[in-house]
């Protein structure tokens, strides 16, 4: 048998092995015969095909027994090797390289350091090149070969670079993206099809790239690759020696902005395969131009928003605005959108009181720079009119929204897509002040009017079908609403995923009209599944989390689980006036909520004590008609004829059924139910006074059968997407 070792270039059998014409190439000295057999090995697979194309044996990779085979078996003294688990995760780490086993080997044994501590450096950010660029004996290899990993490979860079210019031009621009799951579309395009296959088959050819199985096999399904974890930090090594790595991560960077877009629900699946590698791009330690590098983080930002991570979104935004900044000043345009882009984030995530100033501040530059009346503006105006809503500043929030809305008609026309955001927000706004039956009218009109623009799984229709589900219910028509809640969850989970958070608002308005309903058992399943996912996409102390805690606290109070609601509901509470603040309109739902656990428990004292504070202040924040003040009225009209103060609970219950016979009409279920209790509390003070001198105690409201009070309990008035729970 003759061995041909390291056999990876074909230029050396097939051409003259001297400047002499005629001279003998080296393939002419291999003999020819059936006696003996000639065994190559190469590092490219295209040298192996061109050698000997029916009989190519490829390595496999190394499995993990072998691997710690081949450490145990190069490492000097068995005590370095320490526990088995660091053993795993360096090997796992080298991703079963051998060359990479043996060197990490030697380094073990010429420092005498344990393999947890070799791993510690490895992991340690610019040490892993220094490891793998250090020379090192190796008796297996010839002496003339080069022993370290990282300048073996640089051999093989340099041998393409010369042999397929394309595909060298892909191992550069990989080796400044992330290197797993690369779509074929990103690479920089070639000149023909057959160029690029040919260029990714010499890549693949020596090994440094894999193609991924494709988990969908549909037609127009992209091809997607991976690079060896060595392999990519080798590269960019190479590129940092020849002075080109900046250049290639400012080319990467364009090609990148060419292809992800600013967000959006369009082609979301297409941009999406790129975002890993946008994010590699701007942590890349390779100089990066700031105006170049901002633009990309405002893409990724854009992008991350539109998948609902909000916390991602917030540092991407805020980066490029740092760098906007210094780099553009504090008036140029692209400066205030990262601002807006910002103050967004923070309104998403529920900090209102920098959104707002971020927004007030942003406006004022924009009218300034670009006027009361541009787009942009708009914008600004809107993102402004919806933080003052989070905070429950419900006035100010509407007429803003009317003039923004009346300015984006005019300017950009009725149905363009913001002049709908507009409309869709102006109603939700009404929604939060009672105003029902002009929030279903305008709810309706935006619905119909975003089908036909957007289409009917856009994320921005399926919002507005949320919405009109959401007052649909305040209103007390349930069974519409559960029917809608239920469409736009099943179209959500379709188009945003099962752990996006409009996906779990969804989750949480359809756990209230079932609650409403009577349906509890339903209700609590959904709600204890929507606060875990509520916790674990946007934190314990989001103002979404908190209200989704208020709402299993409520219909765990509904099903006579009153221990666990009112512990539920003092933490709500707590972190409710830490994170919004005392006077919050959801602050003092979670009172309410909490004093009508404490009533069915038969704490009167402190349940009075917490409805007259609620309703002092929804009187001050949401004035005297709004249906959360009136749910306080009612609350404590009720709690009062609990404990016999008949006089101050009848002057409740009448301005309470008149104010919502006015405000929510009189067929709505809450001004039945009010009705029906001021009617059994005049029977209750007539028995009373009848009884003073019996020894039978008189029938209390507490006691009314559980089908009237869960008949009152369904028919409360709610509040919009954040949905205050205030009931009996």
């Amino acid at each position: 048998m003759i061995i041909v070792d390291s056999a990876d270039n074909t230029r050396v059998f097939a051409d003259g092995t001297s400047v002499n014409a005629g001279s003998a190439r080296l393939q002419d000295y291999l003999p020819h015969s059936d006696k003996g057999k000639i065994l190559f090995t190469t590092r490219s697979r295209k040298v192996a095909e061109e050698l000997t194309p029916s009989h190519v044996l490829e390595l496999d990779d190394m499995s993990k027994t072998e691997a710690r085979q081949l450490l145990a078996g190069r490492i000097s003294k068995p005590a370095l090797l320490g526990d088995g688990e660091a053993v795993d995760q360096l090997l796992e780490s080298l991703e079963y390289l051998p060359l990479a086993v043996v060197q990490a080997a030697a380094f073990i044994n010429s420092n005498n350091v344990l393999v947890s501590e070799y791993l510690s450096l490895f992991r340690t950010a610019g040490t892993e090149t220094e490891l793998f660029g250090e020379h090192f004996e190796d008796s297996s290899r010839y002496r003339e070969l080069e022993s370290t990993i990282a300048r073996t490979w640089h051999i093989s860079f340099d041998q393409i670079r010369k042999q397929d210019p394309l595909a060298a031009e892909y191992l550069s621009f990989i080796a400044c993206i992330d290197r797993i799951s690369i779509p074929r579309s990103l690479l920089p395009p070639g000149s023909s099809v057959l160029q690029q296959t040919k260029a990714l088959g010499t890549l693949k050819g020596y090994a440094f790239v894999t193609e991924r199985q494709q988990a969908s096999q549909e037609p127009g399904s992209e091809k997607c690759f991976d690079m060896h974890r060595l392999v990519h930090m080798a590269s960019a090594w190479w590129l940092e020696g020849r002075g080109e790595r900046s250049a290639w991560t400012a080319r990467a960077a364009a090609r990148l902005k060419e292809l992800v877009p600013h967000g959006g629900h369009e082609k979301k699946e297409v941009w999406t395969r790129y975002l890993a590698h946008a994010i590699h791009v701007t942590r890349s330690d390779s100089v990066l131009e700031e105006t170049a590098k901002a633009s990309l983080l405002n893409r990724i930002g854009r992008c991350q928003t539109s998948l609902g991570q909000y916390s991602a979104a917030e540092t991407a935004h805020r980066q490029a605005l740092s760098l906007r900044e210094r780099k553009l000043g504090n008036e140029h345009a692209d400066t205030l959108m990262s601002i807006s882009n910002l103050a967004l984030m923070l309104d998403r995530q529920g900090k209102y009181k920098e959104a707002e100033s971020m927004n007030r501040e942003t406006l004022a530059r924009y009218e300034k720079v670009l006027g009361p009346e541009h787009p942009d503006t708009l914008a600004s105006m809107n993102n402004l009119a919806v933080v003052l809503k989070s905070q429950g500043k419900y006035k100010e929030a509407e007429t803003m929204h009317r003039e923004t809305l009346a300015r984006k008609e005019k300017v950009l026309g009725l149905n363009h897509p913001d002049t709908l955001m507009s409309m869709n927000n102006l109603a939700v706004v009404l929604k939060s002040q009672g105003k029902y039956e002009e929030a279903e009218l305008m709810n309706r009109e935006t619905l119909a009017r975003k089908e036909k623009v957007l289409g009917p799984e856009h994320p921005s229709t399926l919002m507005s079908m949320s919405n009109l589900a959401v007052v649909l219910k305040s209103q007390g028509k349930y069974e519409d609403a559960e029917s809608t809640h239920r469409e736009t969850l099943v179209q959500r989970e379709k188009m945003l995923g099962r752990e996006h958070p409009d996906t779990l608002a969804s989750m949480g308005n359809l756990a209230q009209v079932l609650e409403s309903q009577g349906k509890y058992e339903e209700a609590e399943l959904m709600d204890r599944e929507t606060l875990a996912r509520h916790e674990k996409v946007l934190g314990r102390e989001h103002p979404s989390t908190l209200m989704n805690m208020s709402n299993l606290a409520t219909v765990l109070e509904r099903q006579g689980k009153y221990e666990e609601a009112e512990l539920m509901h003092r933490e709500t509470l707590a972190r409710y006036k830490k994170v919004l603040g005392q006077e919050h309109p959801d602050t003092l739902m979670s009172m309410s909520n909490l004093a009508v656990v404490l009533k069915s428990q038969g704490k009167y004292k402190e349940a009075e004590s917490m409805d007259r504070e609620a309703l002092a202040q929804r009187e001050k924040v949401l004035g005297r008609e709004h249906p959360d003040t009136l749910t306080s009225v009612y609350n404590l009209a009720h709690l009062l004829a609990n404990q016999h103060h008949f006089t101050e609970s009848r002057a409740l219950y009448e301005r309470a059924c008149a104010a919502y016979a006015i405000v929510i009409g009189e067929d709505h279920p809450t001004t039945r139910t009010c009705r029906e209790h001021y009617r059994e509390m005049l029977a209750l003070q007539k028995q009373d006074r009848s009884t003073l001198s019996s020894a039978v105690p008189p029938t209390d409201i507490v006691n009314i059968p559980n089908k009237k009070r869960s008949k009152l309990s369904r028919g409360l008035a709610k509040m919009g997407i954040k949905s205050s729970k205030c009931s009996l």
